[in-house]
Parts: C-alpha cells; structure tokens; sequence
C-alpha cells in the first residue's frame, strides 16, 4: 500500500542514497581502489535505505490499516447492531433495526470457514460475517452443507 502510493519518492532517496554513497567514495584520495570496493561503498547506504523502507512499509502500513479499521468499525452505527440472520436454499438474509437485506447465492464469489466464523465474500475483498459463537453445532452443520452444495467449488469448507 505504502509502495504504491510512494513508490516514486523510495526509488529517487535510494537513487540518492547510492549518488552520495558515490560522492562520498569520489572525495577520497584513494587512486587504487578497486570497482567492487567503488560500488559496495555506493551500495550500502541504497540497500539500507531500501531495506528500512521495506521494512516499515511492511509494519507500519499493517498497523495503520489496522489502527483505520478499528475506528471504522467503532464508529459505525450499522456494525454494533444486533442482526437476525436467516440463510436458506434461496440464499442469506439479514435484518436489524437498520434495515434487511437479501442476497441471492449466486451473488457470493466465495465462501470460507475460519476457526472461529463462517464468511461469504461478494467481491474479493468484501465479506458476510457469521460468527460461529453464535450458532448450536446443528446450524453450523447445517450451514456448511448448505454453502458447499450452493457454492460449489467457490466454496472452502
């Protein structure tokens, strides 16, 4: 994420961090060093300056989408409601005090079971969560069957 956003400001400090790794080699009065000494000493800085953002684009970009979740997920009123939740050969519906919503089986690209939820994505990045703490080891069954023989092989169960 951080990559693809700045990735044209990592690419200009790391080509300046290997020009100044090059001035700083040109400023010394040293006529007989060697081409590989030349370029480790222009490489270091560019590989640690590469490797630090990698680094924190790694870590720090997790933590922030993380950290930006959890505050949307807060502040939501339609998240901290209560759902009823009705799934059938037709497909899964929910009602709140917000509103009900109906969508088709075909309408999920996939289905998957964790340890601990059921989720039916409609896009790849967008899933229903059905927690499984809330469902008897009936329903549970009950949905996994359902889901395999409606989902087929988008179905991970």
């Amino acid at each position: 994420m951080f990559l693809k956003r700045y990735g044209f400001l990592i690419v200009g400090l790391v080509t300046f961090a290997f020009l100044l790794g090059l001035m700083l080699l040109a400023g010394r009065d040293a006529p007989d060093l060697r081409i590989w000494l030349v370029l480790a000493y222009a490489l270091i800085p560019a590989v640690f300056l590469g490797s630090l953002v990698f680094f924190l684009d790694r870590t720090l970009a997790t933590f922030l989408l993380r950290r930006a979740i959890a505050k949307q997920v807060k502040s939501s009123q339609v998240l901290s409601d209560t759902y009823e939740m009705s799934i059938d050969e037709t497909g899964i519906s929910s009602k709140s005090e917000k509103g009900f919503q109906s969508l088709a089986w075909d309408a999920y690209v996939r289905g998957k079971e964790t340890t601990t939820d059921f989720l039916f994505y409609t896009s790849s990045k967008f899933s229903h969560m059905i927690p499984k703490s809330a469902l008897s080891d009936e329903q549970i069954s009950f949905i996994r069957e359902l889901a395999r023989r409606k989902l087929g092989a988008k179905a991970e169960f």
